[in-house]
């Protein structure tokens, strides 16, 4: 599984300038709903994560608690700071990590 810091470089840019109908990227996004080609690239379960985050209808998006204790949120591991040199090389370079340092 990915980290969310990988999955937002995978994107590697913003999915649309402005959130309004001026913005054609917006508008596709806004009828494609859960079909929207940029996120299709995504892991599936950020990809269910980013929309609820961009839900068009505030009051239906999720709230930041609800965000952070959402599963996969909650399985990314993360450095606390007072690992060894050992332990930060190591979790470098395993290929299917799901840390955020």
């Amino acid at each position: 599984m990915k980290s969310i810091i990988d999955q937002i470089v995978f994107l590697l840019k913003e999915p649309w300038s402005v959130a309004n109908d001026s913005d054609s990227r917006f508008v596709t996004f806004k009828e494609s709903r859960q079909h929207f080609s940029p996120f299709e690239r995504l892991h599936p379960k950020f990809r269910n994560l980013m929309y609820k985050m961009l839900e068009i209808q505030p009051d239906l998006r999720l709230t930041m608690e609800k965000v952070l204790n959402d599963e996969w949120i909650k399985s990314i591991e993360y450095c606390h700071g007072n690992e060894t040199e050992m332990e930060r090389m190591l979790h470098l370079h395993e290929s299917h990590s799901n840390r955020i340092c």
